[in-house]
């Protein structure tokens, strides 16, 4: 009856199993964040940088049980995901490494939140991005938040006060919001970097010896809003994109200085590459596919293991039956077979037979 849920749903059927593995690796990885507690930002930086390496070089070596898209050589998720983590811990290091800390449990636990709230609930769709909803911000902001909390606490080992809950909490909900934005880059690239220099500039007590070198904020924003707009022009990013790179880029410069808005551009045009050769990439295998599938000489046929293709069987010369019905008719046979109009074989009486056989005077 309609309004009651079917009682064998599965609701897992939402998200596939590599789907799932993907989450729970993406998780998994988080919890090598408590390890800045005891690890300097050099041992840190260094194992980062291993696992990079790893994604870039060994990772596509293996079995793509967690790739989004199994015919990809990498996957831009699984990268940007190592990169974020290095960048992070190298720009945070000192007495900033438990902001790395909260961002990276961020990146590891709001986003599987996020996407699973998202495609196992569903509901409302956002107006700024349809293929995502509500339920989804509100989870990955949640679960977000609580991680941070936890992880600046292990990693600082100290008492938070009300203040720095609400700087944690502050922080998750702009990641929250800059993982929904549609950018055309992949969501660690923007979210993870905007959220961290929120939390550094807000903990900051008093301003760096380098103040000096930063612009302020309003030539920062004049300044991204400027190349937001050749970006459009160049059709690089959508609308979306350039609303969210603006203020993503102008915080930024305003908090971090010419040295972090120029790691940020590097992500940026590394993600525009990387997204660029991998539409080609696709783009020409599609063509590949297309052409084969449409060549005269190939057929597409359906076997026990699965689909393949086959070269198409040479033409038969025709019987004595396809010869009386083509002159009776007026019609080749290949057009009257494929219509199933057609018989081919004479094993017995047969009305269409019988009429074309009248027709040619042999009955």
């Amino acid at each position: 009856m309609r309004g009651k849920p079917k009682p064998d749903m599965d609701l897992s059927a939402s998200l596939p199993a590599s789907e799932w593995r993907r989450k729970a690796v993406h998780a998994g990885m988080g919890l090598f964040a408590l390890t800045l507690r005891w690890l300097d930002w050099k041992a840190a930086a260094a194992i980062a940088l291993a696992a990079l390496l790893f994604n870039l070089f060994v990772l596509p070596l293996l079995p793509r049980g967690i790739y989004r898209d199994a015919g990809a050589k990498r996957d831009t998720g699984i990268v940007s995901y190592a990169a974020m983590v290095l960048v992070l811990i190298v720009l945070f290091r000192g007495r900033y490494l438990p902001i790395a800390a909260a961002v990276w449990a961020m990146m590891a636990f709001g986003d599987p939140a996020a996407a699973i709230a998202g495609r196992l609930v569903g509901g409302p769709r956002l107006p700024w991005n349809p293929e995502k909803t509500w339920i989804g911000l509100l989870s990955d902001w949640a679960v977000a938040g609580a991680a941070a909390v936890l992880a600046f606490r292990f990693v600082a080992a100290r008492a938070l006060e009300p203040e720095a809950v609400a700087m944690l909490m502050g922080g998750a909900g702009l990641f929250a919001f800059l993982e929904s934005v549609r950018s055309g880059l992949d969501d660690n690239l923007v979210a993870a970097p905007a959220a961290a220099f929120f939390l550094a500039w807000v903990s900051a007590s008093s301003p760096a010896s380098g103040a000096a070198a930063r612009p302020g904020l309003w030539l920062a924003l004049a300044l991204n809003a400027v190349l937001a707009a050749t970006a459009y022009r160049a059709r690089a990013v959508s609308l979306s994109g350039v609303i969210a790179g603006a203020l993503v880029g102008a915080w930024i410069l305003a908090a971090g200085g010419w040295g972090a808005y120029g790691v940020l551009w590097s992500f940026f045009l590394a993600g525009t590459l990387a997204s660029k050769l991998g539409y080609r990439e696709r783009s020409m295998l599609s063509r590949i596919v297309c052409s084969r599938r449409s060549s005269p000489g190939f057929l597409p046929t359906r076997r026990a293991g699965g689909s393949s293709s086959r070269p198409a069987s040479p033409p038969r010369s025709r019987t004595h039956w396809e010869r009386s019905w083509e002159a009776s008719t007026g019609t080749a046979p290949s057009r009257r077979r494929a219509a199933g109009e057609y018989p081919s074989d004479p094993p017995g009486p047969s009305p269409g037979r019988d009429s074309a056989r009248r027709s040619s005077g042999r009955l």
